[in-house]
């Protein structure tokens, strides 16, 4: 179900491997930074989200995001998101946060925009991927934006 990864579905330990080493090479290189995503309770990582593409000089980054489908409507990523952007505002001094999104993928969209997340418009033929062109919604989240949106809310425990 990797369907709007922009990379494809893992079938080798050395794949999932080297994804593992591009994630220590973003946190050394401080171009970001990717978190395991659980549930309370239990270890087994159950999908990822954390940034890249992150510009220092201008404040601002990329977030991605995926989760195993049998964890699809739970509510987990809204819940991992609302920390890692808390963190991308408050820790790494963001003040833009974007997310480029698959047009097919309703779920994404619909997860973005409920954390204030505004639809800023669509990159026609931006990523070259499987031998295609694909086009990218590209979503963006202002810092001051976080606040209304309730993301830089702490939550309860």
């Amino acid at each position: 179900m990797a369907q709007h990864l922009d990379f494809p579905t893992l079938r080798r330990r050395e794949e999932a491997e080297e994804i593992v080493a591009w994630c220590e090479t973003i946190w050394q290189e401080e171009r970001g930074l990717r978190w395991g995503v659980t549930r309370r309770g239990d270890r087994t990582v159950i999908g990822t989200c954390g940034f890249h593409n992150w510009v220092h000089g201008d404040h601002r980054a990329d977030v991605g995001y995926d989760l195993l489908p049998a964890y699809w409507g739970q509510g987990l990523m809204r819940e991992a998101l609302t920390a890692v952007l808390r963190h991308g505002f408050q820790v790494m001094e963001l003040h833009r946060i974007q997310a480029m999104v698959d047009p097919r993928n309703n779920r994404s969209q619909r997860l973005l925009e409920r954390l204030g997340f505004t639809r800023e418009g669509v990159l026609r033929e931006w990523r070259f991927y499987k031998g295609e062109f694909w086009d990218e919604i590209c979503y963006a989240l202002l810092e001051q934006d976080a606040g209304c949106a309730g993301v830089l809310r702490s939550q309860a425990r």
